[in-house]
């Protein structure tokens, strides 16, 4: 299982380096670690994997506050993730927006969020807690309104990282 979450989790707590409105995860291309010279580029894909990026650092984040409250998702909302990490904006299940990531369904069972891109796609991430963490799965809808994580659907994204 830590085989297959690994990467994700790895590409999480790599952005979880920048804060919020910096580097990769923010709004331009510098790094927060400006004072040391040269603004590092930004990533292949810009804006779309910027997003992308954040949901990964949100679900990073989500995976570490369920094991504290027993590996279930029911209790994650906005506190809750801000909680684990303040820079992070979050919203209950609400319409994908940039910079924002939606808690489209939060359960027992599974976790589905949703943030857009500045390019205006849409990107969902979604995680079953049943019998263990099963490997995330990246889809490139705005799963707003979700009742299963097989809701976030389109295409995979995950598997590009």
């Amino acid at each position: 299982m830590f085989r297959r979450l690994a990467p994700a989790v790895l590409a999480a707590t790599t952005v979880a380096c920048a804060p919020f409105g910096e580097g990769i995860v923010g709004g331009d291309s510098t790094s927060s670690f400006s004072s040391v010279g040269s603004p590092v580029p930004a990533p292949p894909g810009g804006a779309d994997m910027q997003a992308q990026q954040l949901l990964l650092l949100s679900l990073g984040d989500a995976i570490q506050a369920s094991s504290v409250a027993g590996g279930t998702f029911a209790a994650m909302d906005p506190a809750a993730l801000a909680a684990t990490d303040p820079q992070i904006r979050a919203v209950g299940d609400l319409p994908a927006r940039v910079g924002v990531v939606s808690i489209d369904l939060a359960s027992d069972r599974g976790l589905v969020l949703s943030t857009k891109s500045k390019s205006g796609k849409s990107f969902c991430v979604s995680m079953t807690s049943t019998s263990g963490f099963a490997p995330p799965n990246g889809g490139s809808v705005d799963a707003h309104g979700a009742t299963t994580v097989e809701d976030c659907t389109g295409a995979n994204w995950m598997f590009g990282l």
